[in-house]
């Protein structure tokens, strides 16, 4: 399938919708395909609205891109659609929320880049269940430190 269609077929337009022209940073975890697209966590969204106002990073800078859908029954289509649109958002960078997945997600980030002098930096940081107790400085400390730097990238 190309990556036109794949983009069409249903949620992946719904999803792209919600991506602002401006990303330069795409955030993504195991469960955002359920926020997205089923039964969003209110505590989640706390979280990620917390966490880029402590970055400092401008409206607009990160778009919500996940790489798993729920019942799904092959998980390499939704893999293959995040690869194709990261390609068309063409991120600097890439913030995960996993501590399972990284390898997956480079595996993705390179795949998306084939062809590409500009390269995405991936950057991973604990699942989002264990960063929605933290406290202001505790959840900072738990991104890396060069991903901090997100917010200068405009």
């Amino acid at each position: 399938m190309s990556s036109a269609t794949l983009l069409e077929t249903p949620p992946w337009p719904a999803i792209l919708a919600k991506v602002p022209a401006s990303a330069r940073c795409v955030f993504t975890y195991a469960d955002l395909g359920q926020d997205l697209t089923g039964s969003p966590s209110r505590e989640r969204g706390q979280l990620w609205r917390r966490l880029i106002g402590l970055l400092g990073m401008p409206p607009g800078s990160v778009a919500f891109l996940p790489y798993r859908l729920p019942g799904s029954d092959d998980p390499r289509t939704a893999q293959t659609a995040f690869t194709h649109a990261l390609r068309r958002i063409a991120p600097a960078s890439v913030l995960a929320f996993t501590s399972s997945d990284s390898g997956l997600l480079q595996e993705l980030l390179s795949r998306a880049g084939q062809g590409d002098s500009r390269s995405m930096r991936l950057f991973t940081a604990p699942d989002p269940h264990v960063l929605l107790t933290s406290s202001d400085d505790s959840l900072l400390s738990n991104v890396p430190p060069s991903a901090k730097l997100l917010r200068f990238q405009e």
